[in-house]
């Protein structure tokens, strides 16, 4: 008994469903046609100008593929993420140790005016918004229960730098906020 080809042209993959191979066939049930849906381009600077928009914050977004928030180009036979690419382009290579920091906090920006070169940590203290375990919805400020105050406190390099408790959430995160402009060396508040 021998195997069927998928009947969509030039492709000589073994068959799986309704006759086609399991790519083809995917490509059918996603999208009705067995024809790819994504624009192949000749370079990744054409694939590049194709996939980013300017939104009204002055980012310019990447409107590919993305992967947790940041956009994914091919380039020179491997994946790569798009600011990073979008960086290169413009400055070269990025040096050793050291890795792109969005200072609008899109991950999706590509515009390399919003970009700057960073330090793992100067990247750590550019965080923006409260951490997801939060409990105020504001960085650096916690509700203590057993004292029904809010208490504002941050960390840098592994180091605890306490301000206090408050009667409000938003004293709080102005103490946070000072302490962050205060010891933090990349902060953007």
């Amino acid at each position: 008994m021998s195997k069927s080809t998928c009947i969509v042209e030039n492709c000589n993959k073994p068959s799986r469903a309704r006759k086609m191979c399991v790519k083809h066939y995917n490509r059918f049930m996603v999208h009705g046609t067995t024809e790819s849906k994504t624009p192949r381009h000749a370079t990744p600077e054409d694939a590049f100008a194709a996939r980013t928009r300017l939104v009204d914050s002055g980012c310019i977004e990447w409107t590919g593929a993305k992967s947790c928030g940041y956009g994914n180009i091919w380039v020179d036979g491997r994946n790569t993420k798009a600011h990073r690419y979008a960086w290169e382009r413009i400055n070269g290579p990025i040096p050793e140790g050291l890795l792109i920091d969005h200072m609008c906090f899109n991950r999706a920006c590509v515009n390399v005016e919003h970009l700057r070169l960073a330090t793992q940590g100067e990247n750590q203290q550019n965080l923006q918004g409260a951490r997801a375990k939060g409990s105020s919805g504001i960085r650096g400020v916690y509700f203590h229960k057993l004292t029904n105050k809010w208490q504002a406190q941050i960390q840098v390099s592994g180091k605890p730098y306490y301000g206090g408790l408050h009667a409000t959430r938003d004293e709080a995160a102005r103490v946070a906020e000072a302490l962050r402009a205060k010891y933090m060396t990349h902060s953007q508040n």
